[in-house]
């Protein structure tokens, strides 16, 4: 008579190996979703009258920047600054709570700092914190440097908007996923037709 029954070793190694490969894919699926987002300076105003405008793409789970153009209007006793990867700006971020720095003291003696209560995952409407005074030469949260005397502005106002942006590529985890997840469940069910074939002989 011909056993027809699988062996239950090989039954549960290929059941092994799909729940592995399937885990594997869907935690390329999840480092695919950390994507960068889009911050938009909202109504930024410092102490002195001057504003902000421009934004910045961001990615809070590696915390790296990626392309950002921000300019700081001229004041009557203080001139603004221009911040962009081409203009030499260097970047900084400290998190939790979240801190996004762009340091252009080696072009004009310029230094920008946007801080936030808390740490930033999703989009949404977020406002700064205030700008506080340490004494000379010293600010707290957000504000600009403006001069390499250390004089400063504070911000009074503003928030950064955070969306999505489709300008910043898919990394390919996702497709990947998909691929391996379609792959593991062909390979086995080709597995489970060739034990079947070789228990019926």
């Amino acid at each position: 008579m011909k056993n027809k029954s699988l062996p239950k070793t090989r039954r549960h190694l290929s059941a092994l190996i799909l729940a592995l490969t399937l885990f594997s894919s869907l935690a390329l699926a999840r480092s695919a979703a950390a994507v960068p987002f889009l911050y938009t300076l909202t109504g930024v105003t410092f102490d002195d009258g001057t504003t902000a405008t421009g934004s910045f793409i961001f990615n809070s789970t590696t915390g790296t920047y990626g392309a950002f153009d921000m300019t700081s209007s001229d004041g009557l006793v203080f001139s603004g600054s221009h911040y962009s990867p081409g203009a030499g700006t260097g970047t900084n971020f400290l998190a939790s709570p979240d801190a996004y720095i762009f340091d252009n003291f080696g072009v004009d003696s310029h230094y920008l700092n946007f801080s936030y209560s808390s740490h930033i995952t999703t989009p949404g409407v977020y406002a700064l914190e205030i700008g506080s005074p340490n004494g000379p030469g010293s600010f707290s949260n957000s504000g600009e440097f403006v001069n390499s005397s250390l004089d400063y502005r504070l911000l009074t106002t503003g928030s950064l908007t955070v969306t999505s942006t489709s300008s910043v590529p898919d990394t390919g985890g996702t497709l990947l996923s998909l691929t391996l997840g379609a792959a593991a469940a062909a390979g086995f069910q080709r597995c489970n037709r060739r034990l079947r074939a070789s228990s019926a002989r």
